[in-house]
């Protein structure tokens, strides 16, 4: 059993972040303008974001919390954007001697580490060799295993604390959406646990989409580049989820609930059993176009919006959304019994729809030998009935397919096995060294990160 980390944006969606830090002159508009910005050449950029974060973890005296670290970024930026190009490696140099001196200690390798921190480019980066050389004694200063911007949870699970939301932003300016940028790519650079799994650079998707984010000047562009690049982590438990992102699919809903089988989008059940036969469709159906767009041609549109771990799961998600419109009616040409038909069909705000489906049996008999627990539905306080009832039975089901109703994996292995059984590692962050992650037995027994000489 791996661990995940939810992946939260800054002004997309918003963690309950508390504000430490008193300083508050760009808190209604960083002062940087996209022609600023296209200043600096986009490389520059992308090395700017590198270096912002990886100082906001480890330089000690920015992790304390001495700086406001968002205002710093926007303080910078001029200076490199009326510098010549020659000059870039220097400003960075004394901008970061400005954050003052600290102590530096040995770091050695434990043993149950799983995933060493991405910092090669420290030195891959043709940096000057002052800049590089003032870059890795960061990496080796002495730090605490505390930070102003990132807690670790009992599970060790990474919270992140002391963040402006800036939450009245609706359409953040260039400078505030660069910063959103640099925020989130950090957070899964230093505290995603599957960033060796995303399947690429992920230094590389920071460059490409600095370009997308600076010209993402409305609120349904930026929360469409911030979607886009939360689905790049192909994670499926990543998502924004408000208003705008919810209208860019839709507001209106057909009460048909689909899914796709080998590719296909297949009525599987009405969400509202009397509206839902009133469409003329039936379970098993096939929905081939919708509003003269094939399905296959929604799929292309909306597949770099959909985050997911796999192809499946990325359909799975998108049948959440097929068949929603901000329209009153949709065409839907569909197939059925083999015959393709049109049909022009009312649509229907969430709310005024009667969910009639029923939630799926947590518990049955298959056969008189064959027992079934749906874990989507199934409570650990029916664990006790269940089990003395099929106590004598020579086979057990155990429905693993929908999202479990309850946190039972413990309560649910003490039935099944006659005495405690170690099996899961847990993977455990870093404060200390961030992006290293580690093994570890128990969440609640997390790694103390005894690494120093």
């Amino acid at each position: 059993m791996k661990k995940y980390i939810l992946i939260l944006l800054t002004f997309c969606t918003i963690l309950s972040f508390a504000q430490t830090i008193s300083e508050t002159e760009f808190d209604n508009g960083s002062k940087i303008s996209v022609e600023l910005l296209n200043k600096i050449d986009h490389k520059k950029l992308q090395q700017l974001g590198l270096i912002w974060g990886f100082l906001k973890y480890y330089h000690p005296n920015i992790a304390s919390g001495k700086y406001n670290w968002d205002s710093e970024l926007f303080k910078i930026i001029p200076e490199l954007s009326d510098a010549p190009y020659e000059q870039y490696d220097k400003i960075l140099t004394n901008w970061i001697k400005g954050f003052g001196d600290f102590k530096t200690q040995n770091y050695t390798t434990p043993e149950n580490l799983k995933m060493k921190a991405d910092l090669d480019w420290i030195s891959s980066s043709g940096f000057s060799k002052e800049l590089t050389g003032l870059l890795l004694k960061v990496k080796n200063a002495e730090r605490k295993n505390k930070n102003h911007y990132v807690s670790l949870l009992q599970a060790g699970n990474p919270e992140f604390t002391n963040e402006n939301p800036y939450s009245t932003m609706i359409s953040p300016d260039a400078g505030y959406r660069l910063l959103s940028l640099y925020r989130y790519w950090n957070i899964i650079q230093y505290y995603f646990p599957y960033r060796y799994a995303i399947g690429q650079d992920w230094k590389e998707v920071l460059g490409e989409f600095i370009p997308k984010f600076l010209s993402a000047t409305d609120g349904t562009d930026y929360n469409l580049a911030c979607l886009e690049l939360t689905a790049r982590t192909n994670d499926s438990h990543a998502g924004i989820y408000n208003a705008v992102t919810r209208h860019f699919f839709g507001d209106r809903i057909l009460p048909l609930e689909v899914v796709f089988v080998e590719n296909k989008a297949v009525v599987k059940n009405y969400y509202d059993e009397k509206l839902g036969k009133e469409t003329g469709l039936k379970i098993g159906d096939v929905i081939l176009e919708i509003s003269h767009k094939p399905v296959e041609k929604i799929i292309d549109d909306y597949a770099k919006y959909l985050p997911a771990s796999n192809y499946p799961t990325k359909l799975r998600n998108l049948s959440f959304q097929l068949l929603n419109s901000n329209d009153l009616s949709v065409e839907v040409k569909y197939l059925t019994d083999g015959t393709e038909k049109t049909a022009t069909l009312k649509t229907y705000l969430y709310d005024r729809i009667n969910y009639t489906q029923k939630p799926a049996d947590a518990f049955k008999m298959i056969d008189e030998q064959t027992a079934y627990i749906n874990l989507g539905t199934v409570k650990s306080k029916d664990f006790q009935d269940i089990f003395e009832k099929i106590k004598n039975t020579k086979a057990l089901v155990i429905d693993i397919r929908a999202y479990p109703a309850e946190f039972n994996v413990f309560k649910l292995g003490k039935y099944l096995l006659p005495h405690p059984e170690k099996f899961v590692k847990f993977t455990v962050p870093s404060i200390i060294s961030p992006g290293d992650f580690y093994h570890a037995e128990s969440p609640y027994r997390r790694c103390q990160q005894q690494r120093f000489l």
